[in-house]
């Protein structure tokens, strides 16, 4: 059964080093909270706003060295009035169990879903 999860993080700067330490903490935050490593992920997916420009996430998450075997996917964030800046949001699919997913809204990300905040 395939499954997926939503997360989403901000930064404060647009630097590599804060984009390669922000996406790593989102997604092992998500492998972690969902105990991806005991399922095939099928793909990882992120979108970033057009702010961000130092390094794409995908890239960022290879940098890490721990997901080089997933196949990973970027693109831009669509343009939209009040829209979140310096954002960069996931989607990770996988063949799963049906179980729970914990989704996971970090920094100033956290607006975006306050209802699944714990």
């Amino acid at each position: 059964m395939i499954t997926a999860v939503r997360g989403a993080t901000t930064v404060d700067n647009d630097t590599k080093q804060e984009i390669i330490d922000r996406v790593v903490e989102m997604v092992d935050k998500l492998f972690n909270d969902n105990n991806l490593i005991n399922f095939p992920v099928v793909s990882i997916h992120f979108s970033i706003t057009e702010d961000l420009i130092s390094i794409n996430p995908a890239a960022a998450l290879r940098k890490c060295g721990n997901y080089s075997d997933i196949p990973l996917f970027c693109c831009q964030e669509p343009k939209s009035v009040d829209s979140l800046k310096k954002a960069i949001r996931v989607l990770i699919t996988w063949d799963g169990d049906g179980s729970i997913k914990k989704p996971c809204y970090l920094h100033g990300a956290k607006i975006l879903r306050p209802d699944l905040i714990n």
